[in-house]
């Protein structure tokens, strides 16, 4: 099967993130930096809605590779 690598963070209230994790390693290096790497390169994600009623949002997000 392929491989799938997983990443987690937070998103802060004002958009900002932290907490950023690869809590699921794909097994191939350069493909785990550039999941990191497009995390980061967001720099900010949209501030959370209004009525968000805590002050971060813990976000997963899954990476299917297919050969």
């Amino acid at each position: 099967s392929a491989p799938i690598a997983r990443v987690s963070f937070s998103i802060r209230r004002d958009g900002s993130f932290s907490n950023l994790n690869l809590t699921t390693r794909s097994g191939v290096s350069v493909v785990d930096y550039s999941i990191l790497r497009a995390v980061q390169d967001v720099g900010k994600f949209p501030p959370l809605p209004a009525g968000f009623e805590r002050n971060e949002a813990t976000v997963e997000i899954a990476f299917e590779f297919r050969r």
